[in-house]
């Protein structure tokens, strides 16, 4: 996870470390809560060879930590955009960019995974209601 400090420092948790990459995780995070959703019949990853009328695609622009120049406060943001492709013409039928911030309780790196996953389960409430008025 990268953080910032005030306008212009940024720098990478040397002590700390994800269990897995952040964008693996994310992706599989996805999959796994428009299963749950039940928007489409059928839901599979990037990896799965089926045949599937649409493509979701994902850019994660921003997952970081921005803490003040004096270090006492931060937040936490993140910012995807989703592109929804129709197969059969490979057209982009539908694009949304989701971003969110919020204060982290403490300016810690445990506080910030905490209120990112927080942003990323509000960004899924987003995108299953903007998945499901796109595909109607």
């Amino acid at each position: 996870m990268k953080y910032v400090v005030g306008s212009y420092k940024e720098y990478a948790y040397n002590q700390s470390e994800w269990a897995e990459d952040p964008n693996k995780a994310i992706t599989d995070a996805i999959v796994s809560d428009l299963q749950t959703a039940k928007i489409f019949d059928t839901v599979t990853s990037y990896r799965s060879f089926s045949n599937s009328e649409y493509t979701l695609e994902s850019r994660v622009e921003d997952f970081s930590q921005y803490f003040t120049e004096d270090e006492k406060h931060a937040f936490v943001k993140l910012s995807i955009t989703f592109s929804l492709i129709e197969n059969k013409s490979a057209m982009v039928v539908a694009t949304k960019k989701i971003i969110k911030e919020m204060p982290t309780k403490e300016p810690n790196a445990k506080s910030g995974v905490v209120a990112l996953n927080q942003l990323l389960n509000e960004c899924f409430v987003e995108l299953n209601s903007w998945l499901a008025g796109s595909c109607q």
